[in-house]
This record gives structure tokens, sequence and C-alpha cells, in this order.
């Protein structure tokens, strides 16, 4: 192909390839960071870290597999710049392959976040909301994997047609479509999961700077939405045509970018034991024994007082002890998650100032516990 010069079009495979590096790269150090707050400062991992841990592996794998097509294949490249069949055929396989994780890895990401949004709400219209999301991308992010994975009979006929092997693909409006579809829903889901946090906390009386950090951090999904949205004006490069390698490179940038991006906002949105440990302050200090059961402190019972120490600072002299208050009240384990027992629990009030903060669903929880991620 020849631009409006009359010279051969040049090839756009290192504009892909220096998209995948650099988003690859902060996805796997968000990633390392998450890691890090999980293992060393929370001292738990869990299964929604589990499934980002998985996530960032498939999307390695995927970026390698993007990077090969542009470096020892024809990614970007247009039929006038005469590569290969062999060329040709390794980036159709980078692209099969691409396809086919794609999916697995953005609903790895989603999963995650419902776990998470599961954790820090006991109302059951949230709870519903967060199950029937997850349940409807689930199956259409198997409908479309299944989709990309069996286009073509027998699947390697994708990338060995170039060769003249025997075999036949689905109609290409078929794949369209299916782009389509797993597009809307799965940005209808990135926004419905961003929202949610907003809705969950309003009711929580916590200070409004706590509130808001904690929503903008559970909220960081939504960027993905709107990156899908960007997308779909370009699903229709999909077409087969001889330009497919050169025509496709848009709409191959920005599936490059939507999973880094969840992955990225997923993990940030646990970097908050992390800020606090570099000082950049999270509402109050306050502790409570209920706090201090979950490990934020440590209590202990001294002649009708108590005295409050955070972890990383037992070996400091004892703080000065106050007259304290006692209630009783339920309150639910670390964060209600499903299945979960609640049970009686002597709450401690310092009189020189409150510590309890209470949720409309007539719950009891702390603002350094909301949410605990």
């Amino acid at each position: 192909m020849k631009d409006s010069a009359g010279a051969d079009t040049p090839s756009r495979g290192h504009e892909l390839l220096l998209v995948q590096l650099v988003f690859v790269s902060l996805a796997g150090a968000a990633t390392l960071v998450r890691a890090y707050v999980k293992v060393f400062l929370v001292g738990r991992v869990t299964s929604d870290d589990y499934l980002i841990f998985a996530a960032m592996g498939a999307y390695a794998a995927y970026a390698a597999v993007a990077i090969d097509g542009v470096v020892n294949g024809a990614t970007g490249q247009d039929v006038s710049q005469d590569y290969t069949p062999n060329q040709a055929a390794k980036s159709l396989l980078g692209w099969y392959l691409c396809e086919a994780l794609y999916a697995p890895i953005t609903l790895a990401i989603r999963a995650s976040v419902c776990i998470v949004l599961l954790r820090i709400t006991t109302k059951k219209p949230y709870r519903v909301i967060i199950w029937v999301n997850v349940g409807v991308i689930a199956v259409v992010s198997i409908a479309f994997a299944f989709v990309m994975a069996f286009q073509c009979s027998p699947p390697s006929y994708f990338w060995k047609q170039v060769f003249g092997a025997e075999g036949s693909c689905i109609d290409k409006r078929i794949v369209m479509i299916s782009v389509y579809v797993h597009s809307v829903f799965s940005a209808v889901s990135d926004w419905c999961l961003g929202l949610l946090p907003i809705a969950i906390l309003w009711g929580v009386q916590i200070n409004m700077r706590t509130k808001v950090i904690v929503a903008v951090l559970l909220s960081l999904g939504m960027i993905a939405g709107v990156v899908l949205i960007v997308r779909m004006p370009y699903v229709t490069t999909l077409q087969p045509s001889r330009e497919f390698l050169y025509a496709s490179i848009d709409v191959a940038i920005w599936s490059v970018m939507e999973p880094a991006l969840g992955i990225i906002a997923a993990c940030i949105a646990t970097y908050r034991p992390l800020f606090k440990q570099w000082g950049f302050g999270w509402g109050s200090t306050r502790r409570s024994a209920a706090t201090a059961s979950h490990g934020y402190g440590r209590s202990q019972r001294r002649t009708g007082h108590w005295e409050l120490h955070s972890q990383t600072d037992l070996n400091r002299p004892p703080v000065p002890e106050y007259r304290t208050a006692y209630t009783e009240s339920v309150i639910s384990g670390e964060a209600a998650s499903p299945g979960a027992k609640t049970g009686k629990t002597t709450e401690v009030t310092v009189t020189s100032e409150p510590v309890v903060a209470q949720h409309d669903s007539g719950k009891v929880f702390h603002e350094q516990d909301v949410p605990r991620l």
C-alpha cells in the first residue's frame, strides 16, 4: 500500500510495541507492590489477590506473544513491505492467542473487584447487584472466549491459512458482533463496579476526606470502561483483508491497554496500608478493641482501663491510659464476608474522642476498617 506521496506505508508495529512494553511494566510493578502490601504489611493474601496475580501472569503471556508478533512477525506491516508467510503466520498466531487470553484476563480482574466489594457491604441490594454483575460478565466472557478459540476449524487454520492449509472460519461478522457484545457488557460492568463503592460508602458516617479517598480508589476501574468505549469504533478493522495486520493495529493497542488499566486500578485500591506507612494519612488514628482483634492494634486489660498500641509501636513507651466506657454491640467480622460469623464484642470508647461510625444498615464500622482490602 502506498501513501499519498507514493511511498510505502511505514510499519506501525513500533506503536504497539511501545504501548505494550509500557503497560505490561506498569501493571507488573503495580502487582508487585500489591504483593508487598498484602504479604508484608497486611500479612494475609486472599482470593481477590490470587485472581489478580493470575490475571497478571496471563497478561504477561499476552504481552510476550504480542511483542513477538511485532519483533519476529509482521504485526503492523502492510503488504507493500513484503513480509514472509512465516512472519505473517507468527503474527496471526499471536492474534489468536491474545484473543483467547483477553476474556479470561479481564474476567479475573472483574471477579477480584467483586470479591472486594462483597467484603465491604452487607446490604442485600448491593450484594445482589454484585452477584448479578459477576454472573453475567462470566457468562459473556466464557462465550466470547469460546467464539475466539473456535472461530476456525481446525483452530490452527487461523494462522496456517497463509501456507494454503485446508480449513474454514466462521463469518467474521459473528466475530465482530461477539466483540461488540463483550465490549458493551464489560463497559457496563466496569461502570457498575466503579459506582457501587460510592453508593456503599454514602451512608457510612466517617469524615468526608476518608470517604472520598476510599471511593476514588475503589472506582478507578471505570477507566478501563472508558477504554472499551473508545475502542469500539476500531472493531470494524477486524474484517478479513490483505491489510489485516496493518489495519487492526489500533484495536490491538486499545486491547493491550484495557487489561493493564484494570490490573493497575485493582492494585492501587489495596495500597492504603502503604500510604499510611508513608505518612500520607488516612483519617483518624483512633483504635478500638474490635480493630485490635483484626490485627490493626493490640489491647491489654489493666484494672478497668485499656492501653491501645499499634503493632509497630509495641516497643515504644506505653501511651497514657484513658478512662473508657463499655458498651455491647454486634459487629461483623473483617468485612462481613458471606457466611462469616457475627458476634457480640465489647466496644471500647475512649472518653476523650468518639471512635465508632454508624452505618445506615445498623452495623458498626470503624473508620480505619472501611474498607479493609
